[in-house]
């Protein structure tokens, strides 16, 4: 009697791939049902894990590769808002703030609207781990002089923005365990290449805005390891593709709300216990009564920044 192996019994000690399986698996036989065909396997989605000592969810880097560029694991969404994205929300918390606390996130989903995508933005930052990285060049950055009142302003909104960042856990996700990640994404010994890991740009993008301050807050930014640079500023919107390129995507409010939405992320909250410090943190951004933080010749309405690149 000869015994046939339909698998070579010397191999089942090998290492089995840990990838996640395509929904639609099935679908990759051929028609004769014996051959399947070599075609990249797509990211499944993620159980939720909380990636901050507050409670909040964060994100899988592989479920939004727009955001996050080739980086792997799960952490807090880090943002670089431009001066232009403060001034929005720091002159119009009541209209972009009155509904955060609620026992669920309430979307708008007015996104063509400035301050509609920065109210969604704000539901996001406090039902997930988002983190807003502030440069201090935002206290000065201006077109012309700014009064002391205005200024005094700024620098309280800098201290709140970072505190918040801060109390997340700066610029690192925030696991209850060691084991966290790696009990939902596994690496895989068949395939273990993954992107190399983040590294601060040597060099400047090749497109670079005109302004100084614009590139100063734009390297920053870079330096950082912030993931998203938002901005409403035309000259910075242009120079995307180059610094991309060096591993940060810049794009407006809208536009990042749209990803995360294609992606998912918008839906799926685990419950939140009432977050006292955020929203007192969120509130202690309203300067003294007719202070504001824009420019003395802007009016606190959006207006789209124009600006040429280089």
């Amino acid at each position: 009697m000869v015994t046939v192996f339909v698998t070579d019994p010397l191999a089942l000690d090998a290492p089995r791939c840990l990838c996640p399986p395509p929904a639609d698996q099935m679908s990759l036989f051929t028609d004769d049902g014996y051959a399947i065909p070599h075609i990249p396997r797509p990211w499944q989605p993620r159980a939720p894990v909380t990636t901050s000592h507050c409670g909040r969810v964060g994100f899988w880097y592989r479920q939004t590769p727009q955001l996050f560029l080739g980086r792997r694991g799960a952490g807090p969404l880090i943002l670089a808002p431009d001066t232009n994205v403060l001034i929005d929300l720091l002159n119009n918390l009541e209209d972009v703030g009155g509904l955060l606390g609620t026992p669920e996130p309430i979307f708008r989903y007015d996104w063509e609207d400035r301050l509609g995508a920065i109210h969604d933005l704000l539901q996001l930052w406090y039902w997930r781990d988002i983190r807003f990285w502030i440069s201090e060049l935002f206290v000065y950055d201006s077109r012309k002089p700014l009064g002391g009142q205005r200024v005094k302003s700024r620098i309280s909104a800098f201290e709140e923005f970072a505190r918040d960042m801060w109390e997340r856990g700066g610029f690192d996700p925030q696991f209850d365990s060691e084991d966290d990640v790696d009990d939902y994404e596994p690496i895989c010994p068949v395939h273990p290449a993954e992107p190399a890991p983040w590294e601060p740009p040597r060099d400047r993008p090749e497109k670079w805005p005109r302004g100084r301050l614009d590139r100063r807050l734009l390297r920053k930014g870079l330096v950082s390891g912030c993931h998203v640079f938002l901005s409403h500023d035309e000259g910075i919107l242009a120079c995307r593709t180059a610094v991309r390129a060096q591993g940060m995507e810049v794009m407006t409010p809208r536009e990042l709300l749209e990803i995360v939405d294609a992606s998912g992320d918008l839906v799926g909250y685990g419950p939140l216990l009432p977050d006292i410090s955020a929203l007192g943190r969120f509130w202690s951004l309203r300067g003294p009564e007719g202070s504001g933080v824009a420019d003395p010749d802007e009016p606190n309405s959006p207006a789209t920044t124009t600006a040429s690149a280089a």
